[in-house]
């Protein structure tokens, strides 16, 4: 009699596991009996807004009441339970609070749920939402402000030398939405002088790096100014941003003095005193930026 009463037991026992095998878990306890999707993972964009998934839950005492309750802070913040019709058997619709900012997240967010009946049985459940990322981010740029102060001489112009390397934007973006590629426009007040700038600077697409492509001179012009622009590498044109670069010429001794009031003539008597002033010259420095003392001689010959 014993033996057959522990040989009952067994398969009882036996029995039991094989039912949890299944998703019945023990007698009493609530189950997850379907859940859509099929799979303990699903992939939804940052901005969805909507049901991420649902689940069958059951309990296989009639009269227990179903109970769903956030297990995470995450789980808390970002999703909320809807439950259609049933009590022990019922649809648990889990839904997004909030976008899932992937800049926030880092990529995934676990929901993990604690599913309990009225005798306090319970089981947990999670489920890994990958999120997908969009274009929400615009290029940033830093290093600011950018200016650059640059002698007119040497012309160091060959081989498009790079004369400002200090443009940089980032795009927190993941993919092409976080690639940046850099343009700049220039802001002058003619359209020729737009066009006289675009030939003096240009930027690389992939770096910002800023050359030189033609030679500089002060006294022609000794102030450029551009708008450079950062896009990323979203749909529909991307998303940008914009900031000022300012590239000011330092002038350099290239220009000669020259002088003002020409011409010079005079008329002298000739028992004039020695030292006796005659005329006054004047003469100003070529190079307007860095004017350096003018020195004077003289030079001629008699004629009778």
């Amino acid at each position: 009699m014993m033996l057959c009463l522990i040989y009952i037991y067994y398969r009882f026992e036996i029995m039991l596991r094989f039912l949890s095998t299944l998703g019945y878990a023990n007698a009493g306890s609530p189950y997850i009996a379907e859940s859509i999707p099929d799979s303990s993972y699903s992939s939804q964009y940052e901005n969805f807004n909507g049901t991420v998934c649902k689940l069958h839950i059951k309990d296989s005492d009639g009269n227990d009441h179903i109970r769903v309750k956030p297990d995470s802070d995450d789980t808390r913040i970002y999703f909320s339970f809807e439950p259609e019709n049933g009590t022990n058997d019922v649809w648990i619709n889990i839904i997004t609070k909030q976008d899932l900012d992937r800049e926030t997240l880092g990529g995934t967010i676990n929901i993990k749920l604690i599913i309990t009946d009225d005798q306090h049985n319970e089981i947990k459940y999670e489920h890994l939402v990958y999120i997908l990322d969009v274009n929400d981010n615009a290029p940033k740029f830093y290093n600011l402000p950018y200016t650059l102060k640059i002698d007119e001489l040497p012309c160091n112009n060959n081989n498009n030398t790079i004369v400002y390397d200090k443009i940089k934007a980032n795009d927190i973006d993941n993919g092409k939405n976080g690639t940046v590629t850099y343009s700049m426009k220039p802001i002058a007040q003619t359209p020729e002088l737009e066009d006289v700038y675009k030939k003096k600077f240009s930027i690389d697409v992939s770096t910002g790096d800023v050359s030189l492509e033609e030679c500089l001179d002060y006294e022609t012009n000794s102030y450029y100014q551009f708008n450079v622009i950062a896009t990323d590498g979203g749909p529909n044109g991307g998303k940008s941003s914009s900031a000022e670069l300012i590239i000011r010429v330092q002038d350099v001794q290239d220009m000669p003095p020259f002088f003002t009031g020409l011409p010079y003539m005079m008329t002298a008597h000739e028992n004039i005193k020695n030292n006796a002033s005659l005329i006054k010259v004047a003469a100003k420095d070529g190079d307007t930026g860095v004017s350096n003392r003018v020195s004077y001689s003289i030079s001629g010959m008699f004629v009778p």
